[in-house]
Parts: structure tokens; C-alpha cells; sequence
């Protein structure tokens, strides 16, 4: 197999070269790669972020949220998480085994005294407990295998920031099983580094050459990343919709607000509480009809309304804080 280096850490820029391998380089037929991400959340392609993500938390913490374009579950990255691509020709899809895809890393690490077990499907583990998901795609006849390897992530931060209040919406999306997962470092309380981990994987893999990317290849990525994993449209405007119910009570009265969520934006809201407000709650709610469903979106149609005339003394602030912080429903 080829081996190609993303020479990055900027997931849109990783997920770009992942694309462009299993679409463009053709004259392969096996690739392998191991890349890392900077804090980040990568979403499966079918799922809503909201439920998936603790948005509050993303944000505070500067976590990046991107959508790939392989299905599953919704996984947490950082340096202390490795990578890996297997990229295979396919001609009949009913033939692939997932758990031979997933034959060359595990051997890999077992060849470095890190006896890694395939189970399930195609997920692997050490002493019983996760240290890899993985998801799949094929394009044009060439089948896309890649997964996570949690060697020394932050823990804490994956809790965090994935860690969403599942009673708060009801969606048609798909939800992540919260499975148990461990860090292979601490695990077998291994003294070597994440960089001294990718070495010893690539030597353990049945790699015969390296393919450098060219000028005309890197271009061709950059289209791919601007114009795909880094584009709003990608990755909040292909969200399943899903429907929200949130209610906060303040100082100054309860606020309840129900609304769907469509291609990423607010649709259908329906604001009630025991505030008192003055103008009719209509003129309110038409007014962030339409809008994104992001805080600063929200905020910005915010400053142009008189909110104490329709929701009395609840603040601007305390609004955005019902619709994206945490619930009490």
C-alpha cells in the first residue's frame, strides 16, 4: 500500500485529502493514512450537531465542529488522538469485510506489544473497552475505511463537549451510542509519545512507498476544503431536521421555546412563557424566523428589536441562553 501525509492538523483541510485520495488517486490501489486534528468535533454525515454536541461547551472550549462525509457517530479529536485511512478498490460491496479492514492497523499495533482485538463489526479494543470508531464510504468503486485511535486524548473534553442533554430535542437524525472508551497510553501505562505511536504503526503497516502531494493535487484539495468541510452550507445547512424544546425560568419569568431546525435554520418558533410582555409575541417570532441557528446569528436580529416590549424583563442574553445553553426541561 501508498502511504500519503495530510501535513496538517486542520480537519477541514485532513477530511479534504481523504476525499481527494479516494476519488482522484486512482493509480493506487491501497492508501493509507494517519493524520491528526486540532481540537475538534467531527460529525457523522447523517446527524444532527445539536444533538450530538454540547454547544455551549464547543464553544467556550474553542472546539471546531466539522461534518464528514462518512456516516456513524460523532467523535472528539485532538492531539492526543491519531487517525488512520485505508482506502480500497471495490467493485461489489456485498463482499467487503469490515473486520479485515480493520486487519492492517490492529496488526500493526499488535507487532508493537498492543494487543488491540477486533470486535463487533470493525470496532477495536484493548482490555475490553473502546480505543477506536470507525465509519465507511464508497465513491466511484473505491471504499473509504477510516476510524479514530485514542492513544492520550483529553478524556474530560470528550465528555464535555458530547455530552448533550438527550431530553432536550427530538430528532430524526441519527444518535451517537455512547460506548466505553479508554486511552491505549494510559491503559497499559505506555512511557512513549503520540509521535513515537504514529512511527511505530507506520513500521508495523505493509507500506511500500510514499506518495508526496503535488502542486496541482494541493490546489485541487484547497477547492475541496473551501468549498466542502469548511462551507457553512456542508456543515450546518445539510442538517437533518430536528425539533427543539427548551424552557429556562429568570428573574423575571419563565421562558419555553419550541422550533425546528431545517437546513440550519430557525424555523417555526413558538415562544411562551409567564413574562410579561407587551407586544404581540408574533411580530417576535416572525422576526427570527428564517434566521441561523447559531448564537451570534440570533444575537445580531436581537439588537435590532426592542425584546422588552415582547418578553418584559427576560434580557437578550437570557433569550440565546435558552435556545443554546442547557436545559432545565
Amino acid at each position: 500500500m501508498i502511504y500519503v501525509q495530510t501535513h496538517s492538523t486542520d480537519p477541514t483541510w485532513n477530511l479534504a485529502v481523504e476525499e481527494y485520495c479516494q476519488k482522484q488517486l486512482t493509480q493506487f490501489d491501497e492508501i493509507f493514512m494517519l493524520w491528526q486534528n486540532d481540537n475538534s468535533i467531527i460529525v457523522g454525515r447523517y446527524q444532527n450537531m445539536a444533538r450530538e454536541i454540547n454547544i455551549e461547551a464547543a464553544r467556550r472550549l474553542n472546539v471546531k465542529v466539522v461534518r464528514r462525509s462518512t456516516g456513524g457517530g460523532t467523535v472528539y479529536h485532538d492531539l492526543g488522538n491519531l487517525n488512520f485511512s485505508y482506502i480500497v478498490p471495490c467493485t461489489n460491496p456485498e463482499e467487503l469485510n469490515l473486520k479485515k479492514l480493520s486487519q492492517p492497523i490492529m496488526k500493526a499495533m499488535n507487532s508493537m506489544g498492543i494487543n488491540a482485538e477486533i470486535s463487533g463489526r470493525n470496532d477495536l479494543t484493548l482490555n475490553g473497552k473502546k480505543i477506536s470508531g470507525t465509519a465507511q464510504s464508497l465513491v466511484k468503486k473505491r471504499f473509504l475505511h477510516h476510524g479514530t485511535l485514542l492513544f492520550d486524548s483529553n478524556l474530560n473534553v470528550l465528555q464535555e463537549v458530547l455530552n448533550v442533554d438527550q431530553t432536550k430535542l427530538v430528532s430524526k437524525g441519527i444518535s451517537s451510542v455512547k460506548s466505553r472508551v479508554t486511552n491505549i497510553k494510559a491503559e497499559l501505562g505506555l512511557e512513549m509519545d503520540i509521535k513515537e505511536f504514529w512511527s511505530g504503526l507506520k513500521q508495523g503497516l505493509d507500506i511500500v512507498g510514499e506518495y508526496k502531494l503535488s502542486g496541482e493535487d494541493i490546489n485541487e484539495i484547497r477547492k475541496i476544503q473551501q468549498e466542502k468541510y469548511a462551507a457553512w452550507d456542508w456543515n450546518i445547512g445539510k442538517e437533518p431536521p430536528f425539533a427543539f424544546k427548551t424552557e429556562k425560568r429568570y428573574t423575571a419569568g419563565l421562558l419555553t421555546l419550541k422550533y425546528n431546525v431545517e437546513k440550519g435554520q430557525i424555523k417555526n418558533c413558538a415562544v411562551s412563557g409567564d413574562f410579561l410582555g407587551l407586544a404581540d409575541i408574533g411580530e417576535f417570532e416572525a422576526a427570527i424566523d428564517g434566521v441561523s441557528f447559531e448564537p451570534e446569528a440570533v444575537r445580531k436580529v436581537l439588537d435590532n428589536i426592542d425584546t422588552a416590549m415582547y418578553l418584559g424583563g427576560i434580557t437578550k442574553d437570557e433569550f440565546v441562553d435558552c435556545m443554546f445553553g442547557e436545559t432545565v426541561v
